[in-house]
């Protein structure tokens, strides 16, 4: 057996059908990627691409997983190619995985539909795999194309709330669903609840393999607080909220709300890009006037970022839906102190270590706040321990990897070689 069966993929439920649960800019504005390896491994164990990401490297949400995953695939002698789009980033290598920039419009919806259908047609047309693994279910539309000469993963990142892309949008997201279960070879979950959920909807086997934390990654202790002294924060204690995106599902409404309600707190730092839902942003703005909150723009350094999250004095995320979270998971992994709404993604994640609130209940977020600002010394820094403990023992890269490529062995119907 696998050392991704023996960590993993153990069945949930009762009988076959049911989910399986894995414990444990334009080319040429602006381009980091170095030239090809000068030498590239004769002993590849597979050829795999994933398509659905924006590109690597990441600045956030599904591009870091493909980004954490792609890398260590290519360190395990697999070569690795990621399609993105040339908006974003360029063609070239980026740490021993192959990036392959497709240029596409930029409209927030037709430009993600086309970048989809090129990044297909290439890997068809032009490209030699032995696997493709599809991100994101709102892909699944390239499926059929990829089907007609590769076998396929389609991997779910969340099912995501009507109000994160507008009520069109998410329909004619969510009528990908049914096709990204019945034309993938293998459909694979990162929220548990979800894999269970589709699972008994669709009525085949859903593979949960989560998302992993790197808690080795360097951090930038000066750039941080250089970063917070710019927006009116030097030093002492403060609270974050940080979102890639910040939209209506992910609760910074609310927790301002909260926020104005108890006194004394430490000043509020909300980082992420509000420019994805400009009226939910005006919104912020007013509810933040007269508060000790500062925004800051979305960071992109993730030295930067892992700084934040492990030097304030608590992660507040009071998302009311997610797949499952990189963010929350870095916290935690870099001893943050997290209070997160009560959804069953953070659930998943968080078991008993941290604090959850009811997601959408301003009195309990009041009485959570007010409980921070009163804790202890000695609670919060056991809260902290706790935190550390489940991430780094629970939710690792190298056991998620494995768990992929045992998915992609039962694809090929082939034993890779152990090195």
């Amino acid at each position: 057996m696998s050392a991704a069966s023996r960590f993993a993929l153990s069945r949930c439920g009762n009988g076959p059908r049911h989910a399986r649960s894995f414990k444990g800019g334009q080319r040429g504005t602006h381009c980091p990627l170095p030239d090809a390896p000068t030498e590239l491994s004769a002993d590849v164990r597979l050829r795999i691409a994933h398509i659905g990401s924006k590109g690597i490297p990441s600045s956030g949400g599904t591009e870091r997983v493909v980004e954490a995953l792609a890398v260590r695939q290519a360190a395990a002698s697999h070569r690795v190619t990621v399609y993105g789009s040339a908006l974003v980033t360029c063609s070239g290598w980026y740490k021993g995985a192959r990036n392959i920039a497709v240029r596409t419009a930029a409209g927030r919806h037709a430009g993600p539909t086309l970048l989809g259908i090129k990044c297909a047609l290439h890997a068809v047309l032009l490209g030699d795999y032995d696997i493709v693994h599809v991100h994101g279910f709102e892909n699944g539309f390239v499926l059929p194309i990829l089907g007609l000469r590769y076998p396929t993963v389609m991997t779910f990142h969340g099912r995501g709330p009507v109000g994160k892309w507008g009520r069109i949008a998410w329909t004619l997201m969510h009528s990908m669903e049914p096709l990204s279960m019945k034309c993938a070879s293998v459909t694979t979950s990162v929220s548990l609840h979800d894999a269970r959920e589709l699972s008994a909807q669709y009525g085949r086997p859903v593979a949960h393999v989560p998302n992993g934390v790197d808690p080795d990654l360097a951090v930038d202790a000066e750039a941080a607080a250089r970063l917070l002294a710019r927006h009116g924060v030097c030093g002492g204690r403060f609270w974050l909220f940080c979102a890639a995106r910040i939209v209506p599902s992910k609760g910074c409404l609310l927790l301002l709300k909260a926020y104005r309600r108890v006194p004394d707190a430490p000043p509020l730092v909300v980082v992420g890009d509000l420019g994805h839902a400009p009226d939910h942003a005006a919104e912020l703005r007013v509810a933040a006037e007269g508060l000790d909150v500062h925004f800051v723009p979305l960071v992109s350094d993730q030295r930067v970022l892992l700084e934040l999250l492990q030097s304030a004095s608590a992660f507040l995320f009071p998302s009311g839906s997610e797949g499952m979270s990189m963010t929350l998971l870095e916290a935690m992994a870099y001893g943050g102190l997290v209070v997160a709404s009560d959804i069953p993604a953070n659930r998943d994640v968080i078991a008993e270590s941290a604090k959850l609130v009811p997601a959408g209940d301003a009195d309990a977020w009041i009485n959570a706040l007010a409980e921070l600002r009163d804790a202890s010394a000695a609670d919060l820094a056991a809260r902290r321990a706790a935190g550390k403990h489940r991430a780094l023992a629970e939710f690792d890269w190298g056991r998620v990897t494995w768990a992929y490529q045992d998915l992609y062995e039962r694809v090929l119907e082939r034993p890779l070689r152990r090195g």
